[in-house]
């Protein structure tokens, strides 16, 4: 995790002071995300051996992720009293938007 991410994490947690179902959907979408962020290099580490190297453990992966990402928006839907699914989303996105930024001044660093 990157130093723009707990920022953004913390900024993003002021939702708490407008809405609490704002608030409580900004940490959720966080939370897993983060530990799919976390756990993701891991895996692929396992699945992507290229000695042996499977479809249907990649497929699985993918399907797992994609599970994995369902979870806090369908908990958001069926619980909006409590969490915002806006507010997951925009974690989701917060997230995605910053790697994609890191990445590309990495990359520009490296040239």
């Amino acid at each position: 995790m990157t130093k723009f991410h707990v920022i953004i994490m913390i900024l993003g947690s002021g939702l708490f002071f407008w809405d609490i179902t704002y608030g409580l959907g900004w940490l959720l979408g966080w939370l897993f995300v983060g530990l799919l962020r976390q756990y993701r290099g891991v895996i692929l580490e396992r699945i992507i051996d290229f000695n042996d190297f499977s479809v249907v453990r990649y497929v699985g992966y993918l399907l797992l992720v994609m599970a994995w990402i369902a979870i806090p928006l369908l908990t958001a839907f069926l619980l909006p009293a409590y969490f915002n699914p806006l507010a997951v989303f925009g974690a989701f996105f917060a997230d995605r938007f910053l790697m994609f930024i890191t990445e590309n001044i990495s990359k520009k660093e490296a040239r």
